[in-house]
C-alpha cells in the first residue's frame, strides 16, 4: 500500500500538469505551441527526431509527458514513424529552412515525406506491374539480388516508398504464387 502512494502522487502531478496545459490551450496558450514558436522553425518537408524534440522541450522547462506533448502538437506538425520505426515530428527544424518544399503528411501511422525533385524520377506503377517484371526476370533465371538491383536502378519503389531488397522480391513472389500469373515476357 505504501508503494502505491508515491505512484498516485506522481500520477496526480502529471494529471495536474496536463490539465494546466489543456486550460492554457483553451486560452490559446498551448505550451507545446509556445515552445515551437520560440525554439523551432516551420520547415516543410523536414523531419525532427521526436526524442530530440522532447529532450529540448524538457530542458526549456516543459513538464508534460511524451504522450501529452504528442497530443498537443499542432496539426501542421504531424507525428509518426518513418525510417527504422523511429518517431519523428514533421515540418519542423531547429534552423530556418527553405519554404518551397512540400510538407510532410501523415499516412496512417507513417509519415509521408516528399522527395523533392527526385520524387518525379520514381515511376508511378501498380504492384501488379512490378510483380510482372519480377516474374519475367525470375523465369529468365535472374537472382533475387539481380531483380532488386534492376528495380532500384530503374527507379521503382515499394508502396511504402522504400528501395527493393532481395528478401522483398522473394516475399512478393511467394505471396503472389497463390494468384494466377498471366505473365507474358
Amino acid at each position: 500500500m505504501t508503494d502505491l502512494i508515491p505512484a498516485l502522487r506522481d500520477f496526480a502531478k502529471a494529471l495536474n500538469g496536463f490539465a494546466d496545459a489543456l486550460e492554457g490551450q483553451q486560452q490559446g496558450q498551448n505550451p507545446v505551441s509556445e515552445f515551437i514558436s520560440k525554439h523551432c522553425h516551420h520547415a516543410p518537408g523536414e523531419l525532427m527526431l521526436f526524442g530530440e524534440f522532447y529532450d529540448r522541450y524538457q530542458e526549456s522547462g516543459g513538464n508534460l509527458s511524451k504522450r501529452q506533448v504528442v497530443d498537443l502538437l499542432p496539426p501542421k506538425y504531424p507525428f509518426g514513424r518513418y525510417t527504422n520505426n523511429r518517431r519523428f515530428v514533421g515540418n519542423l527544424s531547429w534552423e530556418p529552412g527553405e519554404m518551397s518544399r512540400r510538407p510532410v503528411t501523415l499516412n496512417g501511422d507513417w509519415l509521408k515525406v516528399p522527395r523533392g525533385r527526385t520524387q518525379t524520377c520514381y515511376k508511378i506503377s501498380r504492384d501488379a506491374d512490378i510483380l510482372q517484371i519480377m516474374r519475367c526476370m525470375r523465369s529468365e533465371g535472374a537472382t533475387f539480388d539481380a531483380i532488386a538491383d534492376w528495380l532500384n536502378g530503374a527507379g521503382y519503389r515499394t508502396p511504402r516508398d522504400c528501395k527493393f531488397y532481395p528478401t522483398t522480391v522473394r516475399n512478393w513472389l511467394l505471396s503472389a504464387s497463390d494468384s494466377p500469373s498471366d505473365t507474358k515476357c
